[in-house]
């Protein structure tokens, strides 16, 4: 994080000048930028920045500490299995199995830095769920006729950490591409705001069906059987700068 005068425009601890676009790059009285001349969004943008808490390691030629701040953040992800299985004899002939297993899982976000322009990942949720049913028939004492069903549905959902965030109104920032903080590359510091792959949204589905007829002679075993399998993939994946970048 730069240091707190910086937000101000106060550029008088660096060694490095300011110098005035609209007059010809001629150095800034005191190396401070006047109020006036402070971009209003620029502003409000650092004043939803951290500021540092570390020390850090400071660079003389610019007049910049690095790793400055630190953010210790506790999280508590948890996975839940549920399986469930029933079998059932028809008759002396016939079996029938059905199971169901779903599969869920949290993993709670871990901030690289506090607030709306947090650069990682939002909390995350999947789910899975699975059922199958089968059949076993003894058609004839050496004809076995095997029938399969089962479908898997697989989602994931990662929240981006600003969803909902309107540049607008927060930040003055008019014709915004998206509700979400923009991401903002500063040279010098590490681009923060909202990046590619922190806001995913998957659901899949897979159906598949089986059959195969298995005929016992003497010391021979023939099986021929078939399989279909439809699989259907829907994947939502925000890419870099989708909420604007600056």
């Amino acid at each position: 994080a730069p240091p707190q005068k910086f937000y101000t425009g106060d550029f008088s601890t660096s060694p490095v000048v300011v110098g005035d676009p609209l007059a010809k790059q001629a150095p800034f009285a005191g190396n401070k930028i006047p109020a006036s001349r402070l971009d209003p969004a620029a502003q409000k943008i650092l004043g939803l920045l951290p500021v540092p808490n570390s020390i850090g390691s400071y660079d003389n030629s610019t007049g910049l500490s690095a790793n400055n701040y630190v953010n210790q953040v506790v999280t508590q992800p948890y996975n839940n299995d549920l399986n469930a299985r029933v079998d059932h004899n028809l008759s002396s002939a016939n079996r029938l199995f059905a199971r169901f297993t779903h599969y869920s899982s949290f993993t709670p976000a871990a901030p690289i830095i506090s607030g709306v322009f947090n650069t990682g990942n939002g909390d995350s949720r999947g789910s899975d769920y699975q059922a199958v049913l089968g059949l076993t028939s003894s058609v004839t004492p050496t004809l076995i006729l095997e029938l399969r069903g089962s479908v898997v549905r697989d989602t994931v959902f990662q929240n981006g950490p600003s969803l909902g965030f309107n540049q607008t109104t927060s930040l003055g920032i008019q014709r915004a591409p998206f509700d979400a903080a923009p991401s903002i590359a500063i040279t010098g510091f590490n681009t923060f705001g909202s990046q590619g792959n922190t806001w995913v949204d998957q659901a899949n589905n897979i159906f598949q069906y089986a059959g195969s007829l298995s005929w016992v002679h003497g010391k021979h075993v023939v099986k021929a059987g078939a399989q279909f399998r439809r699989a259907q993939y829907n994947f939502f994946n925000a890419a870099a700068n989708f909420a604007g970048l600056y």
